[in-house]
């Protein structure tokens, strides 16, 4: 028997507006980041410019905490695993076999990856845009804009 679609964390359904995110209270809470810590070695490069650039927005918008950074970090590694096999088939002309859908497989992981951070145009479309300044009396300046 199917379990159903696997739940939202209650993070997502903040960012979402939705009314069921205040309906956890024992949902363990992990700690917040203040900075992004150096990209571990095994991403290589092309993963650690990826590091570079969108864990700081993901810290900002308070989408990733501390538990997440080794997803964020497999995340970044399948990146730079992708853009070598896909450079290595370029280059030797290959187009179908065990290649190609070892390439398809590593493409696969770099998504279902970058869904789980909202970083693709239809999970992002799930989640609301929180302002990176967490000042209210913005946050108030923008209430006002929007029933004006």
């Amino acid at each position: 028997m199917k379990r159903g679609p696997k739940p939202i964390p209650t993070a997502e359904l903040k960012l979402r507006g939705s009314r069921w995110a205040n309906g956890r209270p024992d949902e363990p809470q992990a700690p917040p980041l203040s900075e992004l810590p150096p990209c571990p070695d095994f991403v290589g490069e092309p993963g650690g410019e990826m590091w570079a650039e969108l864990g700081p927005r993901l810290i900002a918008r308070g989408v990733m905490t501390e538990w997440d950074l080794r997803a964020f970090a497999v995340a970044c590694a399948s990146w730079t695993r992708y853009v070598v096999m896909s450079g290595n088939e370029r280059e030797a002309g290959v187009t179908m076999g065990p290649a190609c859908r070892s390439l398809d497989s590593a493409f696969d992981k770099v998504l279902k990856m970058l869904r789980e951070f909202g970083l693709t145009p239809s999970s992002r479309s799930q989640v609301k845009a929180v302002s990176e300044s967490t000042d209210s009396q913005s946050a108030f300046e923008g209430l006002i804009n929007l029933a004006n």
